[in-house]
């Protein structure tokens, strides 16, 4: 039960306590899941807090398996890093269950200790089991609460917490628009600095490409259905086919090894990676994307304006589902549901896309319409409003 915390050099709770400024350099903190649907957004949310509030003091509250992304930011990002054990009530068993509880219970403990060294104005939830201890503790607690959901349908944490927080942003405009809050604020989806400055500054296509660059990704865990599909699909083409197309794969790190294998026999420009923490440069050179449809691939997609290919993940109340059948109602992306993947249909929406740039400008023209570089803005007004209430 004990959790893991981290400071970055030179930092000090005490200092924190007695001589962080008010106002324009508030203390907030922010608690998200440990998957990068989570993740991302809050790291985006402390970036531009970082860059427009010089001096502010920010501590990240997230589970152990979302140390390695954590570890990828900036350094200096967050003053103040704390892991809590991960207690997800998923297990059937019924110690695992138990033992889950006990973690549930003593995050509390845990938020109550964090709360009292860092003295918040502003607690911010971006989802998951393990923001719903510290925003629901800094509720009882009267310190101003926000929570940002990214899926269309809101995930479990969310519903619990939502009547109780001060302030609920969404990403799209159904999500929570039959209820009753205090406050809600549709702002759409922060998406991190480092893919904001690399669509100002990318180039537009000079022209067609001879070689049609298509970009795959399952997740940040990978997708091995997907990665089977793919590769059956490819070896359906002509070799005349395959001399026109260039891969880049990022499979998960389970995957990385055969897929590289079978990629080395089928005659094709092909790079494999287990993960990228470059997506911006990989965004950047695709002219289509075979893609899950978490929030963040797909905001991601409409800011570099790439037709794709969306296969939800089947799982999890049919979040991605949901995301991914908004996103082809406006004709942005093409919806596969995992469940009808075949290599022979595949195939078919990869060609329709090569063959096809007036389709592809289309989607591009779509996509441009639902992305933004607002809503790190959006929600730091409204945050604003929030940690002065507590000054």
């Amino acid at each position: 039960m004990d959790p893991m915390e981290t400071l970055t050099p030179g930092f000090s709770i005490k200092a924190e306590k007695k001589d962080a400024p008010c106002g324009k350099t508030p203390r907030v903190s922010i608690l998200a899941g440990p998957s990068g649907g989570h993740l991302f957004p809050a790291v985006a949310f402390a970036e531009y807090l970082r860059t427009h509030y010089p001096g502010s003091i920010l501590s990240l509250v997230t589970g152990k398996k979302g140390s390695s992304i954590v570890q990828s930011v900036s350094p200096g990002l967050f003053n103040h890093v704390l892991y809590l054990e991960d207690f997800p009530f998923l297990a059937a068993k019924p110690l695992r269950w138990l033992l889950s509880l006990w973690h549930f219970l003593g995050s509390f403990v845990t938020m109550a200790v964090h709360f009292w060294r860092t003295s918040p104005e502003l607690v911010a939830g971006f989802g998951s089991y393990v923001s719903f201890p510290g925003v629901y503790l800094a509720h009882l607690s009267k310190i101003p609460t926000l929570i940002h959901e990214q899926n269309l349908i809101p995930g479990k944490a969310t519903q619990w917490l939502v009547r109780c927080a001060d302030l609920v942003c969404v990403t799209f405009e159904a999500t929570f628009a039959g209820i009753k809050l205090k406050r809600r604020e549709v702002v759409g989806l922060p998406l991190r600095a480092a893919l904001y400055s690399a669509r100002e500054h990318s180039p537009e296509p000079p022209g067609p490409r001879k070689t049609f660059r298509i970009l795959i990704v399952g997740g940040s865990q990978g997708a091995r259905r997907i990665n089977e599909a793919v590769l059956q699909a490819f070896k359906l083409m002509t070799p005349a086919e395959k001399a026109n197309i260039a891969v880049t794969h990022i499979t998960g790190m389970q995957d990385a090894s055969w897929v590289a294998e079978e990629a080395r026999r089928l005659g094709v420009e092909y790079r494999v990676n287990a993960f990228s923490s470059r997506m911006q440069d990989l965004y950047g050179e695709a002219d289509m994307a075979i893609t899950r449809a978490g929030a963040n691939t797909l905001f991601e997609l409409a800011l570099f304006k790439v037709p794709a290919v969306v296969i939800p993940y089947p799982h999890a109340a049919q979040h991605q589902r949901a995301n991914a059948v908004f996103f082809s109602e406006r004709q942005a992306v093409f919806l596969q549901d995992e469940t009808q993947l075949t290599p022979q249909g595949l195939l078919q929406k990869i060609k329709q896309l090569q063959n096809n740039p007036d389709l592809r400008a289309r989607m591009s023209h779509s996509l441009a319409q639902l992305g933004g570089c607002q809503a790190p803005a959006r929600m730091a007004v409204c945050a604003e409003a929030l940690w002065k209430r507590s000054n």
